[in-house]
Formats: structure tokens, sequence, C-alpha cells
């Protein structure tokens, strides 16, 4: 499966809130100023999905996810032990 194109994001968007109810407007509340690239990083992250998945969902390098995770941490103003994970999980 890859997220490539905006058609693959809007039928993975549909599909996730089956799942996971209004995830994405929990999400875009708390944090509004998110970008897409972001959303879409939470979206599998709280699918539990590994780094080297997600790269290979993205298109994008296993480095790039761990970048954008510590982007995220930043702007998720996590500044305990926890971990992105563990803050998407809980949303």
């Amino acid at each position: 499966v890859t997220i490539l194109t905006e058609d693959d994001w809007t039928n993975f968007k549909k599909l996730f809130e089956k799942v996971h109810h209004n995830f994405f407007i929990r999400l875009k509340e708390l944090h509004p100023d998110l970008t897409q690239a972001e959303i879409r990083l939470c979206a599998l992250t709280k699918l539990n999905i590994s780094t080297r998945e997600i790269s290979n969902i993205l298109g994008i390098s296993p480095e790039s996810v761990r970048k954008c995770r510590w982007r995220l941490r930043k702007k998720l103003n996590i500044i305990d032990e926890r971990t992105v994970d563990e803050v998407v999980l809980a949303l």
C-alpha cells in the first residue's frame, strides 16, 4: 500500500475514519498548525506502523520519517519522556 497521491490519501482517510472516528478532527482541534505530511504521519503512527513501513507507504526514506517525528515532537510540545507514538496513540 502507498499513499502517494491525493486520491490515495482521500481513500485512506475514509477507511481510517471508519475505525478511528473523529481522529482527524480531534488532531486538528488540538494542533491546528500541523501540516498534511504531519497529519499523515500521525495517522500511520496511530495504526502502530513501523518507521520502515511508513517510509515505504509515503515513498520517503526512513530518515525522513525520523526527522518528521522529531519536528512533530516539538510541535506537539512533548517535553517529558513520552514518544510521539505514545501521544498519538492516546488520541
